[in-house]
């Protein structure tokens, strides 16, 4: 259907053509097509007005209800500047997904068409306008009113597209996105913007509560090799804010930060340097950088342009001293989510159980204070928006004042999220305040769906947690496994303790069986007050996770009381009987394995299928032995691994997807094949942490290594390993070696496909039988099998012991597709099915008998690629492949047929055709 729309002088009809690519590229019939971002100068404008132009598009900031004057502060348009080689009517297209969408499209001033483009039903959609141009530059202007996104415009290649040349390192905010930011001419021009020649700025921005109306520049920028900071390119309205005056600036979405500007002047053009080395700046790729302004300087700064320098920024501005308000804990208790059991008490939130804390958004603020009571110190943790950010210990005492967060974007809104990072004994805590800006705003998140609950000892705490012995029950299992899944969860946990039996910090960390799991089960806050029962009612629990048996279970702790497995796992019955009567509808997961008391899992696990025979909503799971944190217990990656061990039995009881990646794959290092003189060791000592009772040793070189390119692999100068593993999908995977050394100063190579080697250091472990991990991350590997081949230690007077390597899926990578053509006439060989995008793939063709060679031509979509050496070679694939052969021809021969010295027939021939004689073959005289 064709939509007349007015043009002034004519009336057109809009002709429609396909949808456009979303690149760059020369069209048909003489015409290029441009990303409308990449051309334009932008005023008051939005980006990314639905999926199908995301990325691309230019839109209205904020729909009106009728169409503004081109000048009124709330019109969108942008602006185009072109060079006709002549005067004459050219064809814009414009390519754009919309609903109805008026438009105004000046030429030089002229308003050349308005009208309504029409619903595209929000997909991509060419339309073709004729314009008039004037020989020599032309300013076009396209205002538009209503939600939608315009992508391309595609313009006749004898035209020409004036921008700005940002060689110089100068980066024009008129050319960057520009949220509710009008641009005008500059102040000392006479020029009106429909010039060519006209000096472009924005006006001020501004800041409003609401951060739709907020004023923002966004920019693409790409340093220097020789960029060591950024000029700040800026106007001044208003100077009352003295050393206050700045902005606030945001770089690849860190935090943002204030920076401050010199206010010396008004309405003159200024220029400041600002180091941006702690603000998140790459100064070896492109950087996002988002300038906007604070209440403070509302509609008092404009910033016209950011330019690398090549300076070095001498003295630091002070930092600014911000002033918080608190909001006190009963307004918490009714606007934020309370995270663990809560322990009633006026005027406080009470934080005692690990990982216990709020949930809260969060606007209108820089910095994020908060009050504690702590009698004894307490770590706390913060998130913002689900990734960590601060971790911190408060000091003992009441009423201690700590910094949570800072350099906040007040006009965004953030989700903050408060965690006890240490346990109940010996560390209770209570929230006194949140203390924010005086502009903030605070609301309740929404209420999560599920609920998961875990009882556990020292590892559902995060106690030592790393080699410096931490604790962090954020960095543990519960958190991980419930974030996974978006649910709310509640931890009771404390090192020592068992279900039945197990160590007593109360009573000087002795053997006890007095206040253990199955006792703290029952308790509000058990070392708060432990006559405070907890209401089970409360929380209706999804799922109910069960870390038990790695206390009850020690050799130690059994001696102490002569007790024995069946006793242990007659606890477990017991106690099942009682969770399940509390919460008829939970989940219930057993987790054994992780920690070096874990010789019952044949035992335990019967227990539990026995269970599961008339409790089906039952589960167990035995992990590996994980012992790289400190004192044998797992590290951060390795409480991970303990999520992902347990997730895929959530996932099938929940009926949902596994939100978690696989579990790791370890392969023991003595299954390996060794090459020199490394030993296969066992070693049953069962305080020992090796995964499965086994190791590699004697891992010192015999020559050192300097240079992995002088590594024998016959290992007659270090030892070698050879691993022969599967990945089960193509994707980003790290490798992990489990290893134990005592010295200061190790370190080994590893091989992967023998593509290179990459080093890894070996940290001192401070003991032989001491397990840590090292890791590398960032193998890109295909599905199938791999070859690995790790040394031993290459620098001399030094060793280490392996225990086992690991092949974790880290992301499962962006992948193509590999089609084929398939004939009887040829194959192909080492042609994979899929490939990883940006690597390499290379193949060989195969001609059957009988086929000629001579004029065969292969095209990889459609574009002929050349053999080097038989093999054909397609490189840094980013997209299908779509392989095709042609010109394959079967052999030929030609077949005479003679008497005496005259030809009787001459025919030519495919192999496998039949032969077809001439007249009367018998006559005497033939020749064949």
């Amino acid at each position: 259907m064709k939509k007349v729309i007015k043009l002034f002088g004519a009336i057109f009809f809009l002709s429609l053509s396909a949808s456009p690519a979303s690149v760059l590229k020369v069209k048909a019939a003489g015409e290029t097509e441009y990303v409308a971002r990449a051309i334009t100068q932008k005023s008051h404008v939005r980006y990314d007005a639905s999926p199908e132009t995301t990325g691309l598009d230019v839109g209205t900031n904020w729909q009106q209800s009728a169409m503004p004057d081109l000048f009124n502060i709330e019109a969108s348009f942008v602006r185009l500047t072109l060079e006709a080689p002549s005067d004459g009517t050219y064809l814009l297209g414009v390519t754009r997904s919309t609903g109805a969408y008026p438009v105004r499209l000046y030429v030089n001033g002229t308003l050349q068409l308005e009208g309504d483009l029409g619903d595209t039903g929000w997909t991509l959609k060419r339309d073709d306008f004729p314009v008039t141009l004037a020989a020599g530059l032309n300013v076009l202007i396209l205002q538009f009113n209503n939600w939608g996104g315009i992508t391309h415009f595609t313009l006749p290649n004898e035209i020409k597209v004036i921008r700005h040349d940002e060689s110089d390192g100068i980066y024009y905010t008129v050319d960057s996105k520009l949220n509710t930011t009008r641009i005008v001419t500059h102040p000392s021009e006479t020029k009106s913007i429909h010039d060519p020649a006209a000096h472009l700025i924005p006006v001020p921005f501004r800041y409003d509560n609401d951060p739709s109306f907020n004023g923002y520049a966004e920019y693409k920028i790409t340093p220097k090799p020789t960029t060591k900071s950024l000029k700040v390119h800026y106007r001044l309205s208003d100077v009352s804010a003295g050393s206050n005056t700045g902005i606030m600036m945001s770089i690849n979405d860190y935090p943002t930060e204030f920076v401050a500007l010199p206010a010396s002047d008004t309405n003159t053009d200024l220029v400041a340097l600002i180091k941006v080395n702690d603000l998140g700046f790459n100064f070896s790729g492109e950087n996002k950088v988002l300038v906007s302004v604070n209440t403070t300087n509302s509609n008092k700064v404009a910033v016209t342009a950011l330019e690398l320098s090549d300076e070095e920024v001498g003295g630091e501005v002070p930092p600014e001293e911000i002033e918080t308000t608190p909001i006190t804990a009963e307004t918490l208790k009714t606007k934020a989510l309370l995270r663990g059991r809560q322990f009633a008490k006026d005027g406080v939130i009470v934080m005692d159980w690990s990982a216990s804390g709020i949930d809260v958004n969060v606007s209108g603020t820089r910095v994020v204070d908060a009050v504690f009571n702590a009698p004894n110190g307490a770590r706390i943790t913060t998130s913002i928006d689900n990734e960590r950010t601060t971790i911190v210990n408060v000091t003992a005492g009441n009423n201690q004042k700590v910094r949570l967060a800072e350099n906040l974007n007040p006009l965004k809104t953030y989700l903050i999220r408060i965690y006890k990072a240490s346990e109940a004994a010996g560390s209770l805590c209570e929230l006194v305040s949140l203390n924010l800006e005086n502009d903030a705003m605070i609301s309740k998140p929404q209420q999560k769906e599920l609920n998961f609950f875990f009882l556990g000892s020292s590892t559902s705490c995060g106690n030592q947690i790393d080699i410096e012995k931490n604790i962090d029950a954020y960095g543990a299992f519960p958190r991980v496994l419930a974030d996974a899944y978006d649910a709310h969860f509640d931890v009771v946990s404390c090192s020592g303790r068992g279900l039945m039996q197990g160590y007593n910090s109360e009573n000087a960390w002795a053997p006890s069986q007095e206040n253990q799991l199955k006792h703290l089960f029952e308790k509000t806050s058990h070392f708060r007050d432990s006559a405070v029962n907890y209401d089970h009612s409360l929380v209706d629990y999804d799922v109910i996770v069960l870390s038990i048996g790695h206390n009850d279970l020690g050799v130690n702790i059994m001696q102490t009381f002569g007790t024995t497995i069946e006793d242990f796992t007659a606890e477990v019955k017991t106690f099942h009987a009682h969770v399940r009567e509390l919460y008829p509808h939970a989940y219930i997961l057993y987790e054994y394995g992780h920690y070096v008391n874990r010789r019952f899992n044949d035992e335990f696990s019967a227990a539990v299928a026995e269970l599961k025979a008339t409790d089906p909503n039952t589960g167990y799971v035995y992990t590996h032995l994980y012992g790289a944190g400190a004192d044998s217990h797992p590290s951060y990656s390795q409480h991970e691994s303990i999520a992902k061990d347990l997730s895929p039995q959530i996932a099938e009881f929940l009926d949902v997807e596994n939100p978690l990646l696989p579990t790791p794959v370890r392969y023991e290092a003595e299954d390996a094949d060794l090459t020199g003189a490394a030993t296969k060791q066992s070693d049953t000592d069962l305080s020992t942490p090796w995964s499965n009772a086994g190791y590699v040793g004697d891992l010192g070189p015999d020559v050192g290594i300097t240079n992995p390119n002088d590594i024998l692999l016959d290992g007659s100068d270090v030892k070698i390993l050879t691993f022969n593993v599967n990945a089960p999908v193509a994707g980003k995977y790290s490798f992990t070696v489990g290893y134990a050394t005592q010295v200061d100063t190790a370190s080994a190579y590893v091989n992967f496909d023998h593509k290179g080697w990459h080093k890894l250091s070996l940290y001192n472990t401070t003991g032989w039988k001491s397990m840590q991990e090292t890791t590398f991350i960032e193998l890109n590997l295909s599905a199938g099998n791999h070859t690995i081949i790790l040394t031993g230690s290459c620098e001399l007077g030094s060793w280490a012991n392996y225990d086992y390597i690991e092949l974790g899926l880290v992301d499962k990578a962006g992948t193509f597709m590999i089609y084929a053509e398939e004939s009887e006439h040829y194959s192909f060989i080492d042609l994979p099915t899929e490939v990883i995008a940006g690597e390499d793939v290379s193949f060989k063709l195969s001609l059957h008998s009988h086929y000629s060679k001579s004029n065969v031509v292969v095209k990889v979509n459609n574009e002929v690629i050349t053999p080097v050496e038989g093999l054909y070679t397609v490189t840094n694939v980013e997209e299908d492949l779509y392989i095709t052969v042609e010109g394959v021809v079967k052999n030929k021969f030609v077949l005479t047929f003679k008497d005496g010295d005259t030809i009787i027939s001459q025919t030519t021939y495919e192999v496998g055709e039949i032969v077809i004689a001439p007249p009367d073959p018998t006559k005497e005289g033939y020749t064949f």
